[in-house]
């Protein structure tokens, strides 16, 4: 079944199909640039393309039509500035800074191109993704410098400021971009559990079993909140009953999915089934107190971003 939240971005999709992923503006010259959200003027420097596809101008345009400008104007942020360029490696980076002195980043966005070979990306249903062309989210962060962690709003692992509340605006970009550039799609891999479950909101799982496992945790977790969760296995706290051992989070690729092709992948009967097989063999306990007393025993020596 398809996320509320997601079916709308698949439906904005319909409207418009994608454009040759090699249809390539001839005449931009790449240069590094800096751009002014707030005043929409450019000089002869801004003129970097992002994807080898995007200049200023259109990145900006897309910033507010996927509602990131706003929802950054309505954090306080009203004067933010942004870069974006490649580096040596070929990963794409669009960045938001709170100010035009960038004493701070808000938006920390990283892509690229890769080759995708079957040993890549493992699927039991032998879909051959070479055949698709995808980007890869390299890096994502989204931090408000304006805003602290209490004990109403504690850290999750990895985390060192508290997020801005536009994973949805950063999506419906991702979604722009991909759609503009002919890509079925953009490939994640969710480094944590809470992250994997953040995305899940937009995307799935390649592997139907690894689908199946979330849900199984998710379904057997509810009363626990998602920073629980994700510190049990941090902690080794959550025990998989039917393997009577402590369960494990093994970073998956997860795919948002764009194009019309790779959606029937996840839309499958064959995938739901699957999935759902996966997710009745598994049965998940936390224990939450030993996860609490482990957790606070762990910080005691890392900060929460280290681990």
């Amino acid at each position: 079944m398809i996320p509320q939240m997601f079916k709308g971005l698949i439906k904005k999709n319909r409207k418009s199909g994608p454009s040759s992923f090699l249809d390539l503006d001839e005449d931009i010259v790449s240069t590094d640039f800096e751009c002014s959200l707030e005043s929409l003027t450019f000089s002869s420097t801004c003129e970097d393309v992002f994807l080898d596809r995007f200049n200023h101008s259109r990145i900006l345009e897309l910033i507010k039509e996927s509602g990131i400008l706003p929802a950054l104007n309505e954090n306080g942020f009203k004067n933010v500035v942004l870069d974006i360029f490649k580096d040596d490696t070929g990963v794409h980076h669009l960045k938001i800074y709170a100010d035009t002195k960038k004493r701070a980043t808000l938006v920390d966005l990283r892509l690229s191109f890769k080759n995708v070979y079957r040993a890549d990306l493992q699927n039991p249903m032998k879909i051959d993704f070479r055949k698709h062309n995808f980007s890869v989210l390299e890096w994502i962060s989204l931090e408000n410098p304006r805003k602290s962690f209490s004990e109403e709003s504690r850290p999750l692992p990895g985390q060192m400021r508290p997020g801005l509340g536009i994973l949805h605006q950063i999506m419906s970009f991702l979604q722009l971009i991909a759609q503009s550039s002919g890509l079925d799609g953009i490939i994640m891999v969710p480094d944590r559990f809470h992250t994997a479950v953040m995305y899940s909101k937009f995307a799935f799982f390649i592997d139907p079993s690894s689908q199946g496992k979330m849900s199984a945790i998710l379904r057997d977790l509810a009363r626990f909140s998602i920073e629980d969760i994700s510190w049990g296995f941090i902690t080794g706290t959550i025990m998989d009953i039917e393997d009577e051992k402590s369960a494990t989070f093994s970073p998956s690729p997860q795919i948002f999915p764009v194009s019309k092709r790779v959606m029937k992948y996840f839309q499958s009967s064959k995938y739901h089934r699957l999935s759902r097989k996966e997710s009745k063999k598994h049965y998940y306990e936390l224990n939450h107190s030993e996860m609490t007393a482990r957790r606070s025993q762990l910080l005691l020596t890392k900060s929460t971003s280290e681990v």
